[in-house]
């Protein structure tokens, strides 16, 4: 729309809220239990997929104007937005938890933030034991 002039960007999301998790990936305790080396595996190949694409520039923009069905311009400008936003560790950020917790209530999902420490875990990040 953008390209057409029928629309238009009002505000980038990294301007207005600089600390934010843009992945995080739920599963029910009881999936993680039963299948703990499938959310590894699944992990894992996040990550390397997030690897491949900062490494091939080029060829995820084309991806990405091809299965998108967007220009180049556009396809460029959301790589080089998107890819400094992704957690390449998969480590949580104590302030960007703060701001999902909060954003459960503003969005008026619940009545209070949850702790979020209660609804997290690393123990299926590639290298944790």
């Amino acid at each position: 729309m953008e390209e057409d002039r029928s629309g238009r960007v009002l505000v980038q999301f990294g301007d207005r809220i600089k600390v934010f998790h843009i992945y995080v990936f739920y599963a029910r305790k009881g999936f993680l239990e039963k299948n703990p080396e499938a959310v590894r595996a699944f992990l894992a190949a996040w990550f390397e997929t997030i690897g491949y694409m900062g490494g091939h520039r080029a060829e995820t923009i084309d991806i990405v104007r091809r299965t998108a069905e967007v220009s180049l311009g556009v396809a460029t400008r959301d790589y080089d937005e998107l890819m400094g936003m992704f957690n390449r560790t998969g480590k949580f950020d104590p302030k960007a938890l703060d701001v999902l917790a909060r954003s459960f209530v503003e969005m008026g999902s619940l009545p209070q933030a949850p702790d979020m420490r209660t609804l997290i875990t690393e123990q299926y990040l590639p290298g944790a034991k």
